[in-house]
């Protein structure tokens, strides 16, 4: 899986990467307040624009233990 690192407006940082289906998918900075980040699919498989989901950091925290346990074990 190739990441690439690049910076937005207003110095926001964002990673790309394609998933399995080679769908564009990303993890951005969000501009809130708050520390929170975009994580989702930008564009679908016709090319369309597709969900993203805007977490905090406690949210992304509570994700953590899942997405380790699915490294570790391929389940969740």
């Amino acid at each position: 899986m190739n990441f690439e690192i690049d910076t937005k407006i207003r110095g926001l940082k964002r990673i790309t990467f394609k998933d399995l289906y080679k769908q564009k998918c990303s993890m951005q900075e969000s501009s809130l307040i708050i520390h929170t980040i975009w994580l989702g699919v930008e564009l679908d498989l016709h090319d369309e624009e597709a969900g993203r989901m805007i977490l905090t950091q406690k949210m992304a925290w509570n994700l953590i233990k899942y997405l380790f346990r699915f490294v570790i074990t391929g389940k969740l």
